[in-house]
């Protein structure tokens, strides 16, 4: 096959030996001219580089086990098991680990970022990611899939390369077996009325509106959950409107369990708590599970919803901001008025007490109370408040920016 490198080769090396009287003799010094010019520019060529040049990317640096578990624990990284599910039970997995097989890399990081979600059940890191990590048994499989992320302009992330066995050698903490301890629909929904679980859903806020949640529930999501169990136990409650569990301290009487969609994020949510040394459940099958066994499933209510309720006078619409807060910002025509901070204490005073202090009656547990704040946060807080004292509640979405906006385009 013609070679332009090696044909110039040869031409350099017989070119001394190749006089201009032979040439001039054979009659062909023009021709030979033409032939050297020609394996010249075409060598030059094939030497330079193109577009289809493929470049070798220096390979993304190596982390090890001290900061491997320190970045777990901080919350700021995405370690990705590269192995195959089975070797997820025996020999175990690392708590906090997520999992795309090696079998299955390229085509889930080449697909789209829904796609990826929803079959692997966290977002697909983007390619800027600083805080993605791979790991797999010891090192190969992932500096393997490594390579493969570097083709699709991955540049930013790391690599494990001690993996599970430098994980295990360290004695870093392991989950083996199938997942953690399963809870079914029949012992959330009994521990639910009993109050003997805390139903933690570790979806994002979003999911919550739509499908919808299941009532009592509370929510944390899966990002924010090492963040919340390192907050002191007034800014958990300030943050997410419920009493921080303290369930490694032999204590509580509560079981903490946890849900997402599926029981996918649930399980990662578990795998997280274990390296805080937190023993959980997980609802197997989750919210979908939940919707199929008929449990009831409450959604958050718009502006017209509300309007609607408030006209009809078939809800109470609580409003729990503080007083500062309604005489600066305003107010939604017909709300009742109980700061957050002591809406618990309220619903647990006599009908008589209660009139007293507030100046309306206290709905009964079966009338439909709509809780609103501001922006609907606490309004969600404020709504599975109620819910655990026993009271039939849902909340308003948006809360008072919603209505304002709405009232300024009517």
């Amino acid at each position: 096959m013609y070679s332009p490198r090696l044909a110039l080769s040869s031409v350099i090396k017989g070119i001394s030996g190749y006089s201009k009287g032979h040439a001039v003799a054979l009659g062909r010094w023009k021709t030979f001219q033409l032939l050297t010019l020609r394996m010249i520019s075409d060598a030059a060529k094939e030497m330079e580089p193109n577009n289809n040049t493929i470049v070798p990317f220096p390979p993304p640096p190596s982390v090890g086990f001290d900061e491997v578990k320190r970045r777990l624990h901080e919350g700021s990284i995405v370690l990705v098991d590269v192995r195959e599910s089975p070797e997820r039970v025996d020999p175990g997995r690392i708590p906090g680990s997520l999992h795309v097989p090696l079998s299955q890399f390229k085509d889930a990081f080449h697909g789209d970022d829904k796609t990826f979600e929803a079959h692997y059940d966290f977002p697909k890191p983007k390619p800027e990611s600083e805080n993605l990590c791979l790991h797999c048994y010891a090192g190969k499989r992932a500096r393997v899939a490594a390579t493969r992320l570097q083709e699709l302009h991955y540049r930013d992330f790391c690599v494990y390369d001690g993996g599970f066995q430098d994980w295990e050698e360290q004695g870093g903490p392991i989950l083996r077996g199938a997942g953690a301890n399963l809870i079914f629909f029949d012992q959330v929904k009994q521990g639910l009325e009993e109050k003997s679980i805390i139903l933690i859903d570790v979806r994002k806020p979003h999911e919550r509106f739509h499908p919808g949640r299941i009532p009592g529930s509370v929510n944390i999501p899966l990002s924010a959950l090492f963040t919340a169990f390192h907050m002191s136990p007034e800014e958990f409650a300030f943050t997410y409107g419920f009493d921080k569990p303290c369930l490694n301290d032999g204590n509580s009487d509560s079981q903490l369990v946890l849900h997402c969609l599926r029981g996918k994020r649930a399980q990662d949510a578990a795998d997280k708590l274990a390296l805080l040394g937190i023993e959980t459940g997980v609802y197997k099958g989750s919210f979908m599970d939940w919707m199929e066994q008929g449990g009831t499933v409450e959604r958050h209510m718009d502006c017209l919803d509300v309007k609607e309720g408030l006209e009809e006078g078939n809800i109470t619409l609580i409003d729990v901001r503080d007083n500062q807060e309604l005489e600066t910002e305003g107010r939604i025509p017909g709300a009742k008025e109980i700061p957050l901070s002591e809406l618990e204490n309220a619903f647990q005073l006599s009908k008589e007490e209660f009139v007293s202090k507030y100046g309306f009656e206290r709905p009964s547990q079966t009338d439909l109370i709509v809780t609103s704040c501001k922006i609907g946060k606490r309004a969600e807080a404020a709504c599975n408040m109620l819910q655990q004292l026993g009271f039939r509640a849902t909340f308003y979405k948006g809360s008072y920016d919603d209505w304002r906006q709405h009232e300024s385009t009517e």
